[in-house]
């Protein structure tokens, strides 16, 4: 296995970040180059960004501490999560990034949503209910809004609802400009509505419930003058992998991921399957990642990640046991696919030293700002960026 340590070594627990670039046909860790040999989705999206000719997407598929949930103070928590402090450091190296998303409830209420993203305001009853990606639908069936103001300067704002027979109608607008009302009513589809400003900068998008049943799936936004390096954050809390797998709707995770697919995927799941939430097992673990893999794994590069530490094993006994057992599944499944892997459980090493270097929240199990920034870090370093 290559070793590489990603940042300061004051920072870190005494080891370093390793991860495996690549596997020898005898499926024993090799040192493959992944500039070369793999990602080759990714490293061509990248080379198109570059010429400028063509955005390029990097998706996150995790639980809560993908997504964000007390990574940060307040109404700060999911800017910190590790894809936003991604973009952070790539706008510091003169990329033009496209992180101002949101999909879906990332597995939060809608009171938690807003109390933890302070672009996000809510009024009237939207309700967590379907599971798509990102989360939980979010959905009203009477009178209410969804505003979200962006941090960056941008020009588009792409709204996706669900359309199904017998759903109502949504009134989208941009600014205090004129609404433009969404029909859901249909055929079942997610329906994007894209609302375009005439100049970068500053601006607003609220949608108003109108009629019937409203399920709010996602919204984008992007400055549309340049090419962005899209990071799509599809965290989700409480998921176990079991969650990305089941139905086959179109706004179902793997059906929709499919039908808009970032060029590389990283897959950070299995803290809630350790902790038995729903039932979960190893066993089952196995079986659902490979499923994952199986069936993205033709229309997206994918990169796996071992978990990060969760020492609240009083209230979840089975992390003593179940913990180590699904990063050594994660780390075979990458050995079988021959995926690359980013394994943080050997860079957090146990809970105990993990949080002796800060990198724990007072829960146990979720990450730090600090943390999110050296996780955001080493995924910077792995991709060679």
């Amino acid at each position: 296995m290559a070793k590489v340590p990603p940042f300061s070594p004051r920072a870190l627990p005494a080891r370093s970040l390793t991860y495996v670039t690549g596997h020898d046909a005898a499926g024993l860790p090799g040192r493959m180059s992944t500039r070369t040999k793999l990602l080759s989705r990714f490293r061509a999206g990248l080379a198109g960004y570059h010429a400028g000719l063509s955005d390029l997407k990097i998706g996150f598929l995790g639980t809560s501490t993908m997504t964000g949930v007390d990574g940060g103070a307040g109404a700060n928590a999911l800017r910190n999560s590790p894809p936003m402090r991604l973009g952070r450091k790539l706008k510091a190296k003169g990329y033009k990034v496209a992180a101002e998303h949101r999909f879906a409830s990332g597995g939060l209420t809608q009171a938690q949503l807003v109390a933890a993203d302070a672009r996000v305001t809510m009024t009237g009853t939207w309700a967590t209910t379907t599971k798509t990606r990102g989360g939980r639908t979010l959905n009203a069936t009477a009178a209410g809004t969804i505003t979200y103001a962006p941090d960056d300067d941008v020009d588009t704002f792409e709204w996706i609802f669900i359309q199904n027979s017998g759903f109502g109608t949504v009134n989208v607008k941009l600014d205090n400009g004129a609404n433009t009302l969404v029909n859901l009513n249909g055929a079942g589809a997610l329906k994007k509505q894209v609302l375009t400003a005439g100049s970068v900068g500053e601006h607003t998008s609220t949608a108003t419930w109108a009629s019937g049943t409203v399920a709010f799936v996602g919204l984008r936004t992007w400055d549309s003058t340049v090419k962005n390096i899209f990071l799509e954050n599809y965290g989700y809390a409480g998921s176990v992998i079991a969650d990305i797998t089941t139905g086959t709707a179109a706004w179902d995770t793997l059906t929709a991921l499919n039908a808009d697919p970032p060029a590389l995927l990283d897959i950070a799941m299995g803290v809630n399957d350790a902790r038995a939430i729903s039932g979960a097992t190893p066993a089952a673990f196995d079986t659902a990642l490979r499923t994952v893999i199986d069936v993205l794994g033709p229309n997206m590069d994918i990169v796996l990640e071992t978990m990060t530490p969760d020492g609240d094993t009083v209230t979840y006994p089975t992390i003593a046991t179940y913990h180590p057992q699904i990063d050594d599944i994660i780390r075979k499944v990458a050995s079988d696919y021959n995926l690359p892997l980013i394994d943080f459980a050997e860079f957090y090493g146990d809970f105990a030293t993990a949080n002796s270097f800060g990198y724990m929240n007072t829960d146990k199990v979720h990450m730090t700002t600090k943390s999110n920034d050296a996780r955001a870090e080493s995924i910077l370093q792995f991709l060679g960026m």
